[in-house]
């Protein structure tokens, strides 16, 4: 029992592998968070909530139903998605990063 407790069963090929899926996580929060803070007025840029998802999903060559079922097999598991989230994370941290070190220049 503790074998197949420690056992990390396999990702079915319809879901998002973890650190695609940490990279558009990341992409959605870094665009949350611009339109929390009034960045992204979408009367300025065009871009509404709904069309900057769909770039989402064509950039990284997938669905909102992929998405959708890759974020329901995560989040059902929590130890898989705490490692997604650590992804996300360290990009976000890097991305902050690579901003800091532009913007001292």
């Amino acid at each position: 029992m503790l074998v197949s407790c420690s056992r990390q069963e396999p990702i079915p090929k319809q879901i998002i592998v973890k650190d695609t899926f940490a990279n558009i996580l990341a992409d959605m929060h870094v665009f949350e968070a611009a339109n929390a803070l009034g960045h992204l007025d979408s009367s300025l840029t065009g871009y509404n909530a709904i069309s900057y998802q769909l770039g989402i999903y064509k950039k990284y060559h997938i669905t909102k139903g992929q998405f959708d079922s890759s974020y329901a097999f995560y989040s059902e598991r929590p130890d898989l998605f705490t490692e997604v989230y650590e992804k996300v994370m360290s990009n976000l941290s890097q991305r902050q990063a690579l901003l800091s070190k532009k913007s001292s220049k």
